[in-house]
């Protein structure tokens, strides 16, 4: 079993009135209350100008993309934008405003035990899965929901606030190819392409579609290095349309996923290496760490950026 004081040593974000386990709980209405709520906080935390307006954007398009049940932006040509230290990143889905929001607000609470600071166990994977559980509640149809989520955390000389969250494309969906479309072309502007040389279409299907694509268009285009970043990991989507209400890190650690061969191959490209793969987004120390008696299930045995 899982160390029964882990969920009790959640640390908290530092910005939000409500602690992750509590944000797990949410509903539907508390999300729309929290949105409401974002730009005054950050605006009182010291973000203004380019950045403080692109938030607003994806609040209010958010806010009512979530009203009527909408999963993709209303203008495809003129989508809100992520912007981050002077960069602007498109943003085409509910999911990827949603991660934009929740990376803006990801400042975990400094604590005075240095022992207490935050890791992947207590503070970002826990962020993850709320950010997951969120996108669970608020699609309209369990087709709609993100099948796998992904966290980028980012060392203190690589980027404040230290997270980047991201989220995979609708399964189903009459606009999923639509939307793979305009993130392939937004990598390949950026540079970013990975090499298809396979029969396989593993890697035709999944490019433009991996819940890492933003991570990786991000730190291309503000030029991050690998040395910037602290850890990476994904989580695969609960089952059942409930999802997770409160923390279980049973069930997390079970659902931990190393990112795929796509990623891989994008990874290489803003400066990752073999060598560093296990280091960056192995997942097994995390896993043992949110449960002591974790073993690798069938999806977990392979290794980072594998088929």
């Amino acid at each position: 079993m899982a160390s029964p004081t882990l969920a009790g040593r959640i640390i908290k974000p530092a910005h939000l009135l409500f602690d992750i386990n509590q944000g797990l709980s949410f509903n539907k209405a508390d999300i729309a209350a929290f949105l409401k709520t974002t730009p005054g906080i950050l605006k009182a935390n010291g973000l203004q100008g380019d950045e403080l307006k692109s938030l607003q954007d994806c609040v209010d398009i958010l806010r009512t993309n979530i009203e009527n049940e909408k999963v993709v932006v209303p203008n495809l040509d003129k989508p809100p934008v992520a912007s981050i230290k002077g960069v602007r990143v498109p943003l085409y889905s509910t999911s990827d405003m949603l991660a934009h929001i929740l990376s803006t607000t990801g400042i975990p609470e400094k604590r005075q035990d240095p022992s207490e600071q935050a890791t992947m166990e207590n503070y970002y994977v826990p962020y993850l899965a709320m950010f997951h559980q969120w996108n669970n509640v608020i699609s309209p149809k369990s087709v709609y929901q993100p099948y796998m989520a992904s966290i980028l955390v980012f060392g203190t000389d690589g980027l404040s606030p230290p997270l980047i969250l991201g989220s995979s494309n609708y399964r189903q969906n009459d606009q999923k190819s639509l939307l793979i479309e305009r993130a392939r072309a937004d990598l390949k502007i950026a540079g970013l392409i990975p090499k298809l040389e396979t029969k396989s279409t593993i890697l035709a299907d999944n490019y433009g579609n991996c819940a890492e694509t933003t991570q990786w268009l991000i730190m291309r285009k503000l030029g991050l290095s690998k040395a910037g970043v602290s850890r990476g990991i994904a989580l695969e989507k609960t089952k059942g349309n409930s999802g997770m209400k409160t923390w279980d890190p049973n069930n997390v650690a079970q659902r931990l996923r190393h990112p795929c061969l796509v990623c891989g191959q994008l990874a290489c490209q803003v400066g990752f290496e073999e060598k560093d793969i296990e280091s960056h987004f192995g997942i097994a120390e995390t896993a043992r760490k949110l449960n002591p008696d974790w073993k690798p299930g069938k999806r977990q045995q392979k290794g980072p950026f594998q088929k």
